[in-house]
């Protein structure tokens, strides 16, 4: 989780990956959420539910990385729990829980959960059409 939230806000501590202003224009989406407040919001940007991958170059984190707000939500491994006070560098979860940590929000979410420090949460037996995957590797 908290490798996602550095590829997400950078170095310098971003509240979105793009910057500190969230652009709420037609023309000019950042991130493909829609405030959760009704179905007309998603559709603005021109799409239903989910944009392509990568519609919104704009909306790229310091490290080039799209789609890290809105869109679709992406599951970590971690499992959700209050974060160890004393963990400085690289902080895990509990090492078990009932629900996992969802990062990044999605087409139906509030501006508040696209911001790269928001958490989620959600069963891990559960499908839902707003949240998926994004596959990394180690350096």
């Amino acid at each position: 989780e908290a490798e996602w939230e550095k590829a997400a806000r950078g170095s310098d501590g971003r509240i979105w990956p793009w910057g500190n202003d969230f652009e709420d224009t037609p023309g000019h989406w950042r991130a493909n959420c829609g405030e959760g407040l009704a179905h007309d919001l998603w559709l603005r940007d021109g799409f239903e539910l989910d944009a392509p991958v990568g519609k919104y170059p704009q909306g790229a984190s310091p490290y080039g990385l799209l789609d890290m707000a809105g869109n679709v939500a992406e599951w970590v491994a971690d499992w959700y729990g209050e974060y160890d006070p004393t963990a400085t560098k690289d902080p895990t979860g509990p090492a078990t829980g009932k629900v996992k940590v969802v990062r990044g929000g999605s087409y139906m979410s509030p501006r508040k959960l696209v911001r790269a420090s928001a958490r989620d949460w959600h069963s891990p037996d559960q499908w839902l059409a707003h949240v998926g995957f994004r596959c990394v590797v180690g350096l």
